[in-house]
């Protein structure tokens, strides 16, 4: 248990040196508090917690203190009392690069500690951008307007250390000074990505610009890059949706997650029929303790649920049989919404879950598809394209008919969405197509990959739907690939889900490999996973039957890919 005494409930410090205490008068209904649910399962612990929390006087007695120490004590005082700022202190003790944080004691620790680290995210994004990109540039205009950049012969090529997302945007200073706004399409970033060439679209196109740049010689502008606002923004609203959530009375404990106190083991009851449903007899026992998990039944707990496992244990494909369960039989439990941040994990997990309710003719499913995804599979000719397309927006709009002129097509999408059982999608696109989704009412949330995932990203989409989630579900590995922060803040680069496991919460661990033979997976046990029982089920198998077995690829294989660049797209 823990009680926090804010300073706004401070009403007098003093010290006591008669009695060698430190008094402090307070008013406990300004101070934060936190009794974890199995600690507030106990009558008598919860008792004694709402006595203490009613307590306006605290003595705290100093075993035999030296004078130094006294006197150090008494300089501090005013710091208690709030005369005194200790602001500066407390920024460097956050903001520590590369540490990871501690949130566990003060919500007021977490949100400082976020916009701390929001703000070092963003300046030091501008100052590589500034670094790689910016400086004196030459401008050609291409036959389609398009504005291609060149740079001083002596200055090597950055791109691979810091690649585009987005639509990012700069500022073209032209010789008499004035700063022309403009910005990198799709294609363009894609083209820059791949090659190193940088070329721009001015945003407000004038013959005059384009005259001046075509009569121009080498290095006579200047570019300036600018960092995402739009990520910042979002990145803010995120937080401050999390402040006002720890205020109010939700089934997932919001409050629980910021202080690291969850539920001690991992919940086993499920309702009788999911005991015999096929899609639970085809997993293996680690998985089915983890469909178990995610799908539990039982009272009090926080409904937070974490699934972990190395890569190709099955993470995907235990998520997607769970799904599958609910489609064909546990329907008040729908809809739900799927997530990740990259757009290769989601698709796995969409395509997954696609196999995994194949028999049930009256699915009802979405992908929704980013701007950004599509490009990317039109370039690639990816056949994938041809099995999502069906379940793309634009396909559902076909498929009920036309639009009745007196709603909107915002409402007429929301409609749609909200008519699916499963949606799957980028935490980004849930962002940045808020008014779409009014008519949906998520009950399950999981998001994919989350231990690649910073904390912020993965609260996102519970902030947005918190008032009719139940189930909040976090599926990854931390020994993979961690969130990436420019700036090597350890706030920024510590996933909701490596803190969670580092305060002890119940996780299902997947621990037997499905896709590694295992001469492979020894390697990778000894290398990454000491301890944890790494054996392929073929050969398991194997041994069973006296005969070898092939085994067929997982979908898993591309959502364990943590490669690709991270999705950032307009709303279309």
């Amino acid at each position: 248990m823990c009680i926090n005494i804010l300073p706004k409930a401070l009403r007098a410090v003093s010290l006591n040196r008669k009695r060698n205490t430190l008094v402090i008068e307070f008013d406990p209904d300004a101070c934060e508090s936190n009794l974890p649910r199995t600690l507030a399962s106990d009558p008598d612990l919860s008792r004694v917690f709402q006595d203490v929390l009613g307590c306006q006087h605290l003595e705290i007695y100093l075993h035999e203190p030296k004078p130094a120490a006294l006197a150090k004590l008494t300089q501090f005082l005013p710091a208690i009392e709030g005369k005194l700022t200790m602001i500066d202190y407390f920024d460097r003790k956050i903001a520590g690069r590369g540490c990871a944080p501690n949130f566990s004691r003060s919500e007021i620790g977490y949100k400082k500690a976020w916009e701390i680290a929001i703000d070092e995210e963003f300046e030091t994004e501008c100052e590589v951008l500034t670094e790689c990109l910016g400086g004196n540039v030459g401008l050609h205009v291409q036959f389609d307007d398009t504005i291609t950049v060149f740079y001083e012969r002596n200055r090597p090529y950055t791109h691979e250390a810091h690649p585009l997302e987005g639509e990012p945007t700069f500022k073209i200073k032209f010789p008499d000074g004035e700063l022309v706004p403009a910005y990198c399409s799709l294609k363009q970033v894609d083209k820059y990505n791949s090659s190193g060439f940088l070329e721009l679209t001015l945003s407000n196109k004038s013959d005059k610009h384009l005259a001046e740049i075509k009569k121009s010689s080498p290095a006579e502008f200047q570019l300036f890059p600018c960092a995402s606002e739009r990520r910042k923004r979002q990145q803010i609203y995120t937080l401050n949706e999390i402040m006002k959530a720890l205020k109010e009375k939700t089934s997932v404990d919001l409050k629980s997650i910021v202080w690291g106190a969850g539920d001690q083991e991992a919940m086993r009851k499920v309702d009788p029929v999911l005991e015999k449903c096929p899609h639970l007899e085809r997993l293996d026992t680690y998985q089915a303790e983890a469909f178990r998990h995610m799908l539990h039944r039982e009272e009090g707990s926080t409904n937070v649920v974490l699934i972990s496992g190395p890569a190709g244990t099955g993470k995907t494909t235990t998520c997607a049989s769970a799904l599958a369960a609910v489609v064909d039989l546990q329907h008040e439990w729908l809809p739900i919404l799927v997530v990740a941040e990259k757009n290769k994990a989601i698709q796995a997990a969409f395509l997954s879950t696609l196999k995994a309710t194949e028999e049930n003719k009256n699915r009802n499913i979405l992908f929704l598809l980013s701007k950004h995804a599509r490009l990317a599979f039109e370039k690639e000719s990816d056949p994938t394209l041809q099995l999502i397309e069906p379940f793309t927006l634009p396909a559902k709009i076909k498929e009920k008919g036309p639009k009745p002129d007196q709603i909107s097509w915002v409402d007429f999408k929301s409609e749609i969405i909200g008519e699916q059982s499963i949606v799957f999608t980028t935490i980004d696109m849930i962002y940045l197509t808020t008014k779409y989704w009014s008519c949906f009412k998520p009950k399950i949330l999981v998001v994919d990959d989350a231990a690649a995932t910073n904390e912020l990203s993965c609260l996102l989409p519970w902030v947005q739907f918190r008032h009719t989630i139940k189930r909040f579900v976090l599926t990854g590995d931390q020994e993979q690939l961690k969130p990436y922060a420019i700036s090597g803040n350890g706030t920024m680069s510590t996933s909701l889900f490596q803190r969670l496991r580092g305060s002890y919460w119940p996780v299902a661990d997947l621990k037997m490999n499905h896709r590694m033979q295992p001469n492979v997976s020894e390697v990778v046990k000894s290398a990454f996973y000491p301890g944890l029982n790494f054996e392929a089920r073929s050969t398991e198998e194997e041994r069973e039957s006296g005969q070898e077995k092939d085994e067929e690829p997982s979908t898993e294989e591309e959502a364990e890919d943590l490669s690709e660049a991270e999705d950032e797209d307009t709303t279309g």
